[in-house]
Parts: C-alpha cells; sequence; structure tokens
C-alpha cells in the first residue's frame, strides 16, 4: 500500500486531457520556482542589511550569483521548503556567508547544506547545518580536501566481482581526487578540530586503521580460503533443504582449484539476503551458516599480501596508501564535519549516489 495518496483529480477525457494535465503540473512547478525567486531576494535584502556602502555592492554581487546558482542547482522536488519560516533564516544566514566568501566552490557546499536541509527538518539537523554554513568561509580548503578524500575511502562501494576490477576502480577514483593536493602534517587537523568537524584523540594510545587493515576489511569475503566445487554444491544444497536460496559463487581470486562466495564483505551478504524478503532472524542464521560451512569472512594472510601487491602496482592507490597511513594524530569525524564531507562529495561528485553516512570515522 502506497504510503501517500494523491487526491483523486477530476479530468476529461480526450486529447487536450494529458495537455490539460501537463499544463497544470507545470503550472504548480512555476509557482514554486516563483516563491523560492521571490524568497531568495527578499532575504537576500536582509543579508546585506548589515553591510557598509563600501561592501554593499561587492555583496550584493555575491549573493546575486549565489541566488542563480541556487535555483539552478537546487532540486525541484525540494523547492517547497522556501515557503517554511526556519528555512528562510538558514538561507539568509547561507547567503552572508556567501557574500563574506565570493568563492564559488563555498557556494556550492552552501546549496548543499540547504538541499540537505529541505530533506531533513528535524531540529537536531538545522542545528548543525547552521553550524556548519557558520563556518563554510572559515574552513581551509585543503583541510576540507582532505578529511573528503579520508571519508570517500570508507564508504566507496567496491562490489565488483574481482579484486582486480575493485582495485582498478578503486585506483580510477582516487585519480580524480588529486592526491598532490591533500594536505600533510598535524596542522590542518587541529585546524578542523578548532572548527569543530573532528575531534582530535591525544592520548596516546588510539591510532588510525591503516590502508591495509580498511582494504582487508572492505574485501574480507574474497580473502578467505574457499571451497571446492563439490563442497559449495553441498552447502547450497543444504541451504535448499532448510529452504533457503542458494548461493553464487565465484572462482577464488588467488587459487585456481578453490570458489568462493560473490559477497566483498558482510554487509553485501547481508544486504543480498534481505532483498530476498528473509527476517532479521534467518539473516543471522544463513550469515553463520555462510562463515561455517565457506569460511565466509575469514582472511588467509598470504592472499591478504597478495591483494596488497596488486594493490602497490597501481600508482595512485601506492601514492594514497603512503599518504592515508602518514595520518596522524587520530581523530573522529564530528556531526559537523560529516555534513560539510557529505555537501563537499555530492559537490565534487554530482552524477555519484554519495552515502549519507551517519557513523562515526
Amino acid at each position: 500500500m502506497p504510503l501517500l495518496k494523491r487526491k483523486s483529480q477530476k479530468q476529461s477525457s480526450g486529447a487536450g486531457s494529458q495537455q490539460n494535465q501537463a499544463s497544470g503540473d507545470m503550472s504548480i512547478t512555476n509557482n514554486i520556482v516563483q516563491v523560492a525567486q521571490y524568497v531568495l531576494l527578499d532575504q537576500k535584502a536582509n543579508a546585506l542589511a548589515g553591510f557598509t556602502a563600501a561592501a554593499m555592492h561587492t555583496g550584493d554581487a555575491r549573493v546575486a550569483q549565489f541566488n542563480e546558482r541556487t535555483l539552478s542547482q537546487f532540486p525541484e522536488d525540494r523547492l517547497q521548503a522556501f515557503s517554511e519560516p526556519d528555512f528562510q533564516v538558514l538561507l539568509r544566514q547561507a547567503q552572508i556567508a556567501a557574500a563574506c566568501s565570493g568563492d564559488e566552490s563555498d557556494y556550492d557546499l552552501l546549496i548543499q547544506l540547504l538541499s540537505e536541509r529541505a530533506d531533513d527538518d528535524r531540529r537536531a539537523a538545522r542545528s548543525s547545518i547552521s553550524k556548519a554554513i557558520e563556518v563554510i568561509d572559515k574552513v581551509e580548503t585543503r583541510a576540507l580536501h582532505g578529511l573528503s578524500t579520508y571519508v570517500h575511502f570508507y564508504i566507496l562501494n567496491l562490489s565488483l566481482p574481482t579484486i582486480g576490477e575493485n582495485l582498478d576502480r578503486l585506483n580510477e577514483t582516487i585519480k580524480n581526487i588529486n592526491i598532490d593536493d591533500l594536505p600533510t602534517g598535524p596542522r590542518w587537523l587541529e585546524h578542523l578540530d578548532t572548527l569543530g568537524l573532528v575531534r582530535v584523540i591525544y592520548d596516546g594510545r588510539s591510532s588510525l586503521k591503516t590502508y591495509e587493515q580498511i582494504l582487508t576489511e572492505m574485501m574480507a569475503g574474497y580473502l578467505g580460503p574457499g571451497l571446492s566445487h563439490d563442497a559449495a554444491a553441498e552447502f547450497n544444497a543444504e541451504l535448499t533443504g532448510r529452504g533457503f536460496d542458494t548461493f553464487q559463487f565465484y572462482p577464488h581470486d588467488f587459487n585456481a582449484e578453490a570458489v568462493r562466495l560473490s559477497y566483498p564483505n558482510v554487509h553485501h551478504l547481508e544486504a543480498a539476503i534481505r532483498t530476498h524478503g528473509h527476517s532479521e532472524e534467518e539473516i543471522v542464521e544463513i550469515r553463520n551458516l555462510a562463515a561455517e560451512r565457506a569460511q565466509f569472512g575469514v582472511v588467509d594472510a598470504s592472499y591478504r599480501v597478495r591483494m596488497m601487491a596488486e594493490s602497490d602496482q597501481r600508482p595512485a592507490l601506492l601514492r594514497f596508501k603512503s599518504w592515508r597511513d602518514s595520518i596522524e594524530p587520530a581523530f573522529q569525524v564530528t556531526e559537523l564535519g560529516r555534513l560539510l564531507v557529505l555537501a563537499n562529495l555530492q559537490r565534487l561528485f554530482p552524477t555519484s549516489n554519495v552515502p549519507r553516512f551517519d557513523f562515526s570515522i
């Protein structure tokens, strides 16, 4: 049953009916856009009210440019937010930030944050987004680039059939990130800590996971000992006997005599099982069977070494590993950092489905 129902519309039959419906939809859309245009202009005057005459001209030009980009980039299905009072407060705050910055990349970040607010009107979200808008023109570009790259590596979805294909995709992604512009040393983290995007940890015990540890977690499902063809067939027969769907097995990347499950890690395994409509109890049962019968998730140390050797053969990954493993001290990403990283990644990869990660990294 759909969660939302449309009110029934009286619609005449005949050749002109489709045109009448389309005209009505266009009229509604135009009205929403006109509301957004009006609010942008109205809040612009409020945003510039505190500027001196000398600063007014520059600020006015920057906000006009920001408004134009907002209308062209803002998702049409979220334009209704412009009629909400609390959204207008954030919009005015964003216009002030745009007037102070003058940087087009900052405009795009501000638009992404406003779009995030249009999609999430919880009080906690409003508070965090307001704070994020407040610090945008204070965040050093290289520092935000470094944090975004650090997070992006964690949330990449490596789900291709083989280790080699996944490493190739990762290599191409990293090549497009501009490795040479990544920050080094501790100062960029201290800068982000000062602004509240991260919490630097100086306890002398905490450390970040290495590139090898993260990559191993991403592809642990491909690094197990595997099964013989006969053992794989017996495992599927057992699943069928229990009333579960069977697994697809792929040739093992490092053992020509073995096969393995087609999932790179336990998260992909559980997601695949869930698509078949199994209960959470059944998902746990099937996952445990995969671990017991197919040794899914057990990492063979020799295979991990071979994976890392393959990774090091790709120049961008080798350089990224060197940068990633040099980061210190340890730190955690805050909610404010999460919002700005998400906005930045959506700006950098507008055609990609950037996961809305909500965990501490």
